[in-house]
């Protein structure tokens, strides 16, 4: 099967095989082909992929798309601005965060992965579809990939085909899980007009909902639930609908409202790949390893990781050192931006499973939106998390004290 995208010119010789044609692998195919490295991508199945998501992308996410030139491929009738996060409690209060700098961006996940090959294919990567990929062998000399569409090789190969489990035992790598408890998730999307300038968290006995703007006239509504807790609704004929039944404000808003994709469930989310990586090999995006969509800080993780990679990776190549001790910094690098995310993914998880402490949470941070900002921040990873601002731990404390007056539900 020949290339999708454009062909490199005769005589030429890839240096880098990405496999898989996600956010991820695009992501770091662009960054790459921008440091004039020649790139192919494997995709086991083509373009433009959907994916069970949230698609609200933070704006350290959409800063990288921009600086990678994707954001030109994108309309408004493919992705929404908004602000910052705002949290509904089951008990009526609300609290609102917005970010430190920039605005955060919902994409349709479609509209993003055509994005990302629209761009890629404009710089001259090579785009194999239909390429699922059988075995991998790493050699002194490079890396060899046999896939459906034929045989590939390259002088090392960036892996971000996400939680696939068979390809990873080939490069005598391991499941592990970040956090003990499993959660899954699901969404569907209403053709609507948005009501608010953010993205909103609507906290439930058990579960979350996730309402996202993405594009004129669409919102997402993605649910998160521990497997614990799963819901019996699931077994309804209509899940969505016996689901929404947890969430009458928001229910509320989508009645009579036309659906813009089918309901669907992914899970179990938790994941990391374990054990040394092997030479001429990097892990980015969800095959290095993904911990929950409560922080929505998935894909702008991967993008990060794609930046580092173009950052690093072609001075390697040029020397030749491609063997594991010589790409131990770039792995290092990789794997800490993945668990710089952990510690603000962990206490939104003890707010998700424990009512009390969440109620706690959000009557603070209503009495202290710079508070709630600078978690933002931390999430983002543009401040440390424990550099909490002192005006702001001193108003969350008068919250718990003096809580803020309950807001009515639409």
């Amino acid at each position: 099967m020949a290339p999708t995208g454009s062909v490199l010119s005769m005589g030429s010789s890839i240096q880098v095989l990405v496999i898989g044609g996600g956010p991820a692998g695009l992501a770091a195919a662009i960054a790459l082909r921008l440091k004039g490295l020649t790139v192919e991508v494997l995709e086991g199945k083509t373009w433009p992929r959907d994916r069970v998501c949230g698609e609200g992308i933070m704006p350290t996410g959409w800063a990288c798309l921009e600086s990678l030139g994707v954001t030109d491929y994108l309309g408004p009738e493919d992705c929404s601005p908004f602000e910052g996060i705002r949290y509904w409690d089951d008990d009526g209060r609300t609290a609102r965060g917005v970010f430190p700098a920039g605005l955060g961006m919902g994409v349709r996940r479609q509209a993003l992965s055509r994005a990302l090959h629209e761009r890629a294919r404009e710089l001259g990567v090579v785009l194999t579809d239909h390429a699922r990929v059988k075995t991998i062998t790493i050699q002194a000399e490079g890396v060899r990939v046999v896939s459906r569409a034929g045989a590939h090789e390259g002088e090392v190969c960036v892996f971000a085909a996400g939680r696939n489990t068979g390809l990873l035992e080939q490069l005598s790598l391991r499941p592990g899980r970040p956090f003990k408890r499993r959660r899954f998730g699901a969404r569907q999307h209403f053709r609507c007009s948005r009501w608010s300038d953010d993205v909103e968290v609507w906290w439930s006995k058990g579960m979350e909902a996730y309402v996202t703007p993405s594009g004129d006239g669409r919102v997402e509504i993605a649910l998160l639930w521990d497997q614990t807790n799963e819901p019996a609704e699931l077994q309804s004929p209509e899940p969505f609908k016996a689901l929404m039944s947890r969430f009458p404000g928001l229910a509320r808003r989508l009645d009579g409202k036309e659906s813009d994709s089918r309901f669907q469930g992914t899970g179990p989310l938790a994941w990391q790949a374990l054990g040394p990586w092997p030479d001429r090999v990097l892990l980015i995006g969800d095959s290095l390893g993904y911990g929950d969509g409560i922080t929505g800080e998935g894909l702008s993780v991967s993008f990060d990781q794609a930046m580092l990679l173009a950052d690093e990776l072609p001075q390697r190549i040029t020397c030749g050192e491609l063997d594991q001790q010589a790409l131990q910094p770039i792995r290092q690098g990789l794997i800490e931006t993945f668990h710089s995310t952990l510690p603000t993914l962990r206490a939104a998880l003890i707010l998700a499973r424990w009512p009390f402490l969440r109620r706690l949470a959000i009557r603070a941070l209503s009495r202290s939106p710079q508070l709630f900002r600078h978690f933002l921040a931390a999430n983002m990873g543009v401040r440390p998390l424990w550099r909490f601002p002192l005006g702001g731990l001193l108003w969350a404390a008068i919250g718990l004290v003096v809580p803020a007056r309950k807001e009515i539900k639409p």
